[in-house]
């Protein structure tokens, strides 16, 4: 592989090297944050990137040396459009590689790329998830080995799928997703803890255990009302649930936290775009998610901000939370949560221990100066492949 100081030296980054990174829709997601966070990375290191998407409310959060190129709604009955609107982009803007985010969304580019003729970029694909929505898995992983010359996966339960899909361990890139560790950092530090806690009601006093996530079904919202209001029993300190996000289970969870006893209460915050200061007055993070969850960014984000954490004992939370380290792996039981958050409450100094050892985690693993570069040198060592192929 390429190194990444011979990339940039040479030119490639900021002269041959043209991204596209694809997506569906700017809406609000996970995906869609971190393939947005990606092509800003990109350009503030002098690559000439394009991000092609339809329209939404995460618009304003491409920096300006970011190409905006318009493409329509993606969805079965709308393929045709979308196929062209696609092809349109690939033309004006002639990417050496398009990376896709979304099984869909490369297929789709491979097909332009083909039908369009002239020269092809390569086809990098990050997938997101661990099933795939618009076809079988046996038929996805048909199609994608045809069609993808890199997969990044983002985790190592990702990483393990492709390969049993049948993909080859060199086209296989185990590269996670990233974040800006040192501004997650200060946000937290530099936060007006008390404006915060005057606005969202809560004490001074309070012990504060936060949530983020969208409110849908197996997300664990309900485990964690439960756990909250049986850890508030147990402990000798006033305790609040900071529950940071919406969805349609919003309602639900909500009337279940109203009818809890004891001392325990939980604040619904709704959506906020200052999840990161929000961090900063938080002593805990507690993530009962049954999902099937890839690489969960709130765990990333709340190590890079020092907060220790709860959360289920899955895969894809195992590659952020050593347990006992920056934080407890507990579940599946109410009671399991419930322990977990009393033992990291119960002791100051060694939650602060454990916030520490996140901070060093997410800098070593996921911190944007350590992750981008390796995206950069697959780029150039893949777009040096395809290139010598045709």
């Amino acid at each position: 592989m390429a190194s990444v100081s011979s990339v940039i030296q040479s030119g490639a980054a900021n002269t041959e090297m043209k991204v596209l990174i694809c997506g569906e829709a700017l809406q609000l997601g996970g995906a869609e944050t971190v393939s947005i966070d990606l092509a800003n990375a990109l350009a503030e290191r002098g690559v000439e990137v394009a991000y092609s998407a339809a329209p939404g409310p995460l618009d304003a959060r491409l920096a300006s040396g970011v190409r905006f190129e318009e493409t329509p709604t993606l969805s079965r009955a709308n393929a045709i459009p979308f196929a062209r609107g696609l092809a349109a982009v690939v033309r004006r803007f002639r990417p050496s590689v398009v990376h896709a985010h979304g099984a869909t969304l490369a297929l789709s580019a491979r097909a332009v790329t083909v039908l369009g003729g002239g020269s092809r970029p390569a086809i990098v694909l990050t997938h997101h998830s661990t099933g795939y929505r618009r076809a079988p898995e046996f038929l996805s992983a048909l199609l994608l080995r045809a069609a993808c010359d890199q997969m990044i996966a983002i985790s190592s339960v990702k990483h393990r799928q492709f390969l049993a899909m049948g993909f080859p361990e060199r086209r296989v890139s185990f590269i996670p997703n990233f974040v800006d560790c040192g501004a997650i950092g200060r946000a937290a530090a530099q936060a007006d803890r008390a404006g915060l806690r005057r606005e969202l009601g809560i004490a001074d006093s309070d012990t504060v255990v936060a949530m983020i996530g969208r409110m849908i079904p197996g997300k664990g919202f309900d485990v964690f009302a439960r756990a909250l209001a049986s850890c508030a029993a147990r402990i000798a300190r006033p305790l609040v649930g900071l529950a940071i996000g919406d969805g349609p289970e919003r309602a639900r969870i909500e009337a279940l936290a109203a009818s809890l006893p004891g001392p325990g209460r939980i604040v619904f915050a709704g959506y906020r775009r200052d999840v990161n200061a929000l961090l900063g007055v938080c002593n805990a993070v507690l993530f009962p998610s049954q999902l099937t969850e890839v690489l969960p960014m709130t765990l990333i984000e709340a190590s890079a901000a020092g907060v220790p954490i709860v959360c289920s004992d899955i895969p894809g939370n195992r590659e952020v939370v050593e347990s006992g380290v920056n934080g407890e792996l507990a579940g599946p039981s109410d009671a399991s949560y419930a322990d977990a958050l009393a033992r990291v409450l119960h002791d100051d100094t060694r939650a602060r221990g454990m916030g520490d050892a996140g901070r060093r985690l997410a800098q070593e693993k996921f911190d944007k100066d350590v992750v981008v570069p390796r995206i950069l040198a697959l780029y150039a060592e893949v777009v040096t492949r395809v290139r010598s192929r045709h």
